[in-house]
């Protein structure tokens, strides 16, 4: 069979030329370590969605504070962080940041269909920081 971790290591993140391209593959892999996680508590996955999720957000600093991409990182980003991991600081750090910067920028001027995706995932963010 298709090894999908294979795949996205070997192929997709390499041959990615955009920052776009990558924060939205590192991204997938940490979704797809977090899973697993949440699924078995596997240490290897835990450590695996960390670095995934890490170099997502590092990549998603090229991007507009506004981008529903870089907003989804910090969103799944900072709940591994909080609820998988035990780091209740950073996570909710990862995600008020978030909240902070996209708040800066100009959604208002965002496309439509882009300004409804960050409103959408700002507020899943803002739910979290208030759960929290």
């Amino acid at each position: 069979g298709i090894n999908a971790e294979y795949m996205g290591e070997n192929y997709l993140i390499k041959e990615a030329t955009t920052s776009e391209d990558k924060v939205f593959y590192y991204k997938i892999k940490g979704d797809y370590h977090r899973y697993i996680t949440e699924a078995n508590q596997s240490q290897t996955h835990k450590d695996k969605a960390l670095d995934s999720y890490t170099m997502a957000s590092d990549y998603a600093r090229t991007l507009p504070p506004t981008s529903p991409l870089r907003l989804n990182v910090a969103l799944n980003y900072g709940v591994l962080l909080y609820e998988i991991l035990g780091d209740r600081r950073q996570g909710l750090s990862v995600t008020q940041v978030a909240i902070q910067e996209a708040q800066a920028g100009n959604i208002n001027g965002l496309p439509e269909q882009e300004r409804k995706e960050t409103t959408f995932v700002l507020s899943l963010l803002e739910d979290n920081a208030k759960l929290w």
